[in-house]
């Protein structure tokens, strides 16, 4: 079996910005998941690995361990609302990847969310939600010191500096960007507010969010800019045709939308984490299934830092129905 003891330790560069453990970090598992895999994928363990060497990073360099990691449901309202949503990026990979390999993937995705499960890493996954709605849900509950690590750029509509808010981005090759209010508008030209029009009026290749029809981002953001997109003058911008494309756009882009306010909890959305009353049962825990994995280059001691007892008891108290 291949080991992963020469990958190197140090996965990611990360901008140091502390918490003081009073900060939440919020994870798209997903999109986490799918770098760590394209990375490492090739070693039978390599992708748990990297998310959890990845974590163990984000740690040291934020001063928390307060960690939320969100998954999407098997069902998704957007889809349901939109047939074309996400169908491009759909079609791509089921071209892309032949039977062997997306039963690796599926392999590692579950190797993966069982080492995070045994870590003690909270793991969240609700029936007809994406991980978008359950980051929406949970950055707003916290609504202040909340980090969300993805590149998602829907997630840039919650960046705000008062309430350290802010979004992590990959960058590629290990980088990673803190971006606040001014490198939202250094990479959009709007305000993290004004996002989802952006994204209503131009669309999203990337989730085949159409927009509005022959309104390209500089004319969107020409528009946003000059305050003509408010709802008391958003009829004389577009016309019939044009304001319901903007509307539909606007529903599967805008997070936090009426769905969000349904959301509900409940125990069994959130994977078991078995909970150690002694330190040393966890040290042995670790050991037993870093070694079945064949990880040499995490201790038992590292995987500890991460584990934050009393958090995982406060989001179950405070969240689980």
């Amino acid at each position: 079996m291949n080991n992963i003891n020469n990958l190197k330790k140090d996965l990611s560069m990360i901008p140091a910005i502390p918490l003081d453990n009073e900060g939440v970090i919020i994870v798209d598992g997903m999109n986490m998941f799918h770098r760590q895999y394209h990375t490492f994928g090739k070693y039978p363990y390599g992708t748990a690995y990297g998310f959890i060497n990845t974590l163990m990073k984000f740690r040291t360099q934020l001063s928390s361990n307060k960690f939320i990691v969100c998954w999407d449901g098997e069902k998704n309202w957007r889809k349901d609302a939109n047939d074309d949503y996400k169908q491009t990026r759909e079609k791509s990979q089921s071209f892309k990847f032949t039977d062997e390999e997306r039963a690796q993937f599926s392999q590692a995705l579950a190797r993966t969310k069982e080492l995070l499960n045994v870590v003690g890493i909270l793991q969240v996954v609700k029936d007809d939600c994406e991980a978008d709605d359950l980051i929406a849900y949970f950055t707003v509950k916290y609504d202040t010191h909340v980090i969300i690590v993805s590149n998602d750029k829907d997630f840039m509509q919650f960046v705000n500096d008062d309430k350290n808010v802010l979004v992590l981005r990959p960058m590629g090759k290990g980088n990673y960007k803190l971006c606040y209010e001014e490198d939202v508008f250094d990479l959009f030209k709007v305000n993290p507010k004004d996002i989802p029009k952006l994204l209503a009026i131009s669309g999203d290749t990337s989730d085949n969010v159409k927009g509005v029809r022959n309104f390209g981002p500089v004319k969107a953001i020409k528009l946003i800019s000059e305050g003509q997109i408010t709802k008391a003058n958003i009829k004389n911008v577009f016309n019939k045709k044009q304001l319901k494309q903007f509307i539909e756009s606007y529903k599967l882009v805008k997070l936090g939308n009426e769905k969000f306010h349904s959301i509900v909890i409940e125990s069994n959305d959130v994977t078991k984490i078995p909970i150690y009353q002694d330190g040393t049962v966890y040290l042995e825990k670790m050991k037993v299934i870093l070694k079945q994995y064949d990880i040499k280059r995490i201790t038992p001691v590292e995987c500890k830092l991460l584990f934050n007892k009393q958090f995982i008891s406060e989001f179950q108290e405070n969240f689980c129905k």
